[in-house]
C-alpha cells in the first residue's frame, strides 16, 4: 500500500469510527487476522470485487467500535438490528426448526 493510500485509509478510519489506522492493525494483530465471531481469516473478493478484509463492527447507538469482523458476521449483526434476542431466535431456528424437514421436497 502506498504512503498515500494509507493516509486516505487512515483519515477514512478517523472520520469513520474515531480510530487511526494504527489502531486498526494492532486490532487485526491482536485478533491474529481472524474474525472475532467465526475466526475465518478473510481471503478471496470481498463486496464490490476487492479483496476480503476485516472490517470494524461498531455499535450504531454509541458509536462505540467493538472488533473486527469478516464480512459475513458484520452484515449479520446489522441485519438482527444488533439485537442479541433477535439473533438468539436465529440460532434457535438454526438449530431446531431447519431440521424438520428432510429434502425440499417434503416443504
Amino acid at each position: 500500500m502506498t504512503t498515500k493510500q494509507r493516509q486516505n485509509l487512515d483519515k477514512y478510519y478517523q472520520s469513520k469510527y474515531g480510530i487511526s489506522l494504527e489502531t486498526y492493525e494492532g486490532m487485526r494483530e491482536a485478533q491474529g487476522g481472524k474474525c472475532y465471531i467465526c475466526g475465518d481469516i478473510p481471503s478471496g473478493k470481498g463486496p464490490w470485487g476487492k479483496p476480503a478484509k476485516l472490517v470494524v463492527d461498531h455499535c450504531h447507538t454509541t458509536g462505540r467500535v467493538r472488533h473486527l469482523l469478516c464480512n459475513r458476521c458484520n452484515p449479520l449483526i446489522g441485519m438482527a438490528l444488533e439485537n442479541k434476542e433477535r439473533l438468539l431466535q436465529a440460532q434457535d431456528y438454526v438449530e431446531n426448526e431447519c431440521q424438520i424437514y428432510t429434502s425440499k421436497a417434503e416443504v
